[in-house]
């Protein structure tokens, strides 16, 4: 289903989306499935709550890429800083994820169960993630590689640009592993939430998942602009400092 869990195709999750699509197809499949006129004016109606509130966030996301962007290109910055801005951030998108979640029960009691199996069908059919890994992977390995290829023009000490490399190669690393863990969160991975009766605390576990990870991911980035910046001078930040930017700015880099 559409909503649920939040999600960031930033780093993965690219272009800033931050719902978490069980079923992106959902729109398309209620019209095809769903019987009932007022039933499905009743969920047209959810999910234009949902769209909103997507809305509002992606407005707030924008404020905090901003901040961020600062942070990052300020050499002195500290990572108490850091925590601070991602810490709100991240509680912003938690009570975002309880919002889709409610949205999604809600939807799902609008369904009756014949229906609902055939959404499910057709959620199954749908094609694997291979695909979709495959875009995300190659976007993420373009953003890796340009980094690498700044350090190496920014960094006049050679030891320090072959370790600058190592780390960066490390998160790359770090950011297929949360690809794959991101992936397999749909409906089609997941049987127990497939199930009609589904219950709150079956999402509720897998929101927690996911925020989690999302969490763990975005500190994992912070730890890689720590790392480079002890190995570089202040001027020579400037340029990698902008590469970074750059990826905030596109969507990457998990924020």
């Amino acid at each position: 289903m559409l909503i649920g869990l939040v999600a960031l195709i930033i780093a993965l999750l690219a272009g800033g989306q931050d719902t978490f699509l069980l079923n992106p197809n959902l729109k398309k499949e209620v019209k095809i499935y769903v019987e009932d006129k007022n039933r499905k004016s009743e969920i047209d109606h959810l999910i234009k709550q949902v769209e909103k509130d997507q809305k509002g966030f992606l407005k707030h996301r924008k404020k905090s890429i901003k901040k961020l962007t600062k942070l990052n290109t300020d050499f002195n910055s500290t990572r108490n800083q850091f925590d601070e801005l991602l810490n709100e951030y991240h509680d912003q998108r938690v009570a975002l994820q309880h919002r889709y979640l409610d949205r999604e029960i809600e939807i799902r009691k609008l369904i009756e169960s014949d229906e609902w199996d055939k959404i499910m069908e057709a959620v199954i059919g749908n094609p694997d993630k291979m695909k979709a890994r495959k875009q995300v992977l190659a976007s993420n390995n373009k953003m890796y590689d340009n980094l690498i290829k700044t350090c190496e023009r920014k960094i006049l000490n050679k030891d320090s640009q072959v370790r600058a490399k190592t780390f960066i190669n490390q998160h790359r690393a770090t950011t297929e592993a949360f690809t794959e863990a991101f992936l397999d969160l749909s409906y089609r991975h997941l049987e127990p939430i497939r199930d009609y009766k589904a219950t709150r605390n079956d999402f509720e576990s897998i929101r927690e998942q996911m925020s989690n990870q999302h969490k763990k991911y975005l500190d994992s980035v912070i730890d890689l602009r720590f790392d480079l910046v002890t190995l570089v001078t202040e001027k020579e930040w400037k340029g990698i400092s902008a590469e970074l930017n750059t990826a905030f700015k596109k969507g990457k880099g998990g924020a």
